[in-house]
């Protein structure tokens, strides 16, 4: 690639490839024009470049760099198409690959001298193998080459094996949860808990610089935090919000694969045995919006799994608003743990409106104490929080 950071592409650093003879390799390819408007064997070119970058490494196709044999030469811009309509065009032409690819990338790089080169940013596929034309390619070096039948089976097995190393991550922390192993003693009682777990974080491909994010906490404070103070540990980065020797009540822990968890204590602080219900459903918004919000500020893109909890609650009662708890009264649930359905993001760079996540999940919440739904929510499916 490039860059690490797309938006860091820019003219200058065009200009060093070139200056440089900057190879083509795994994850970089140079290519002098776009694909012709209107050819199908020129769509296919395209579709197979893409196709094959996602299926190895990810990578970067940069289109208005001219190369010989392989090397960056000079920069020769695309000056007759605006780039709004390349975006449109190569993006209706991606279409053609199965299954879809939702994380792709387009930079338009302005030139001095007039014209634009266009960098396409392919990331590295979990969801694949990715086919196109019935033909399921790959990126080895700097050629592309149709997978074998034992490296379909490889990719095949990868996208599962990560998923299922996500889903084993989630669980062994809610273990530690149930079993009180956190950084700091939590307040007794019900916990909360939200995970943001990237598939690509199960690859080993992210590695979050922990300390650099040390000096930016802030960021991973949740909205009704008063305050906070971090610390570092061998997990990762925690981010707290309870101050000197008493229990924790609420942090977040950002994993240096990328990985998130948000816990927050779900109980009230004035009454024994009460599950105070608007505050517990506000927490799970929140960090949901707080995990889509870290994972675009440190450039993790690729499927999510985002999954919440609710532990320790046996003989707590949940609490609704005065006029509800004349009709529903204040049920219990019929277990100590609740671990709710996943959800699955497509693309965190694509990350979906924060209520279309909570509102199954809270939905799902509010059914385990036996009530129909989450009356945090109206009959329109719109946020009013009243319990």
């Amino acid at each position: 690639m490039i860059s690490e950071f797309l938006a860091d592409v820019n003219e200058g650093r065009l200009n060093e490839l070139c200056a440089a003879r900057t190879s083509e390799s795994l994850t970089l390819e140079f290519k002098r024009e776009l694909p012709a408007r209107g050819l199908d064997q020129a769509k296919a070119e395209f579709l197979k470049d893409v196709c094959a970058m996602a299926n190895a490494a990810g990578g970067d196709i940069v289109y208005g760099i001219e190369e010989r044999d392989g090397l960056a030469v000079n920069l020769s811009p695309i000056i007759d198409e605006p780039f709004e309509a390349v975006q449109r065009r190569l993006r209706q032409v991606l279409d053609g690959v199965e299954p879809r690819l939702a994380a792709v990338q387009f930079l338009e790089v302005p030139i001095a001298a007039g014209g634009f080169v266009m960098v396409v940013r392919v990331p590295q596929s979990y969801v694949g193998p990715h086919r196109f034309n019935s033909r399921f390619v790959f990126r080895d070096a700097t050629r592309v080459a149709d997978m074998s039948y034992e490296q379909l089976r490889a990719a095949f097995d990868r996208t599962s094996s990560l998923t299922t190393a996500a889903d084993a991550f989630r669980s062994k922390r809610l273990a530690a949860l149930t079993q009180g192993q956190t950084w700091r003693p939590m307040m007794p009682g019900p916990l909360c808990v939200v995970h943001a777990v990237p598939i690509a974080s199960m690859s080993r491909r992210i590695a979050v610089d922990v300390a650099a994010e040390y000096a930016r906490f802030t960021a991973l404070m949740l909205p009704h935090w008063g305050g906070a103070s971090r610390s570092l540990n061998l997990d990762g980065l925690i981010v707290y919000a309870s101050a000197g020797s008493e229990p924790l009540t609420d942090y977040t822990m950002l994993f240096r694969n990328g990985s998130l968890e948000m816990v927050a204590f779900g109980g009230a602080f004035v009454h024994d045995k009460v599950i105070p219900s608007t505050s517990v459903a506000q927490f799970f918004r929140d960090a949901i919006c707080l995990s889509g919000a870290t994972c675009a500020r440190l450039g993790i893109s690729g499927p999510a799994v985002i999954a919440a909890a609710f532990l320790n609650i046996a003989g707590y009662k949940f609490g609704l608003s005065q006029q509800r708890a004349r009709f529903e009264g204040m049920p219990l649930a019929d277990r100590n743990d609740l671990v709710l359905p996943e959800y699955w993001v497509d693309d965190l760079a694509a990350f979906p409106p924060m209520d279309e996540i909570a509102r199954p999940m809270l939905d799902v919440l509010w059914q385990s104490f036996g009530l129909l739904r989450c009356f945090e929510y109206n009959e329109q499916g719109e946020w009013v929080g009243r319990g």
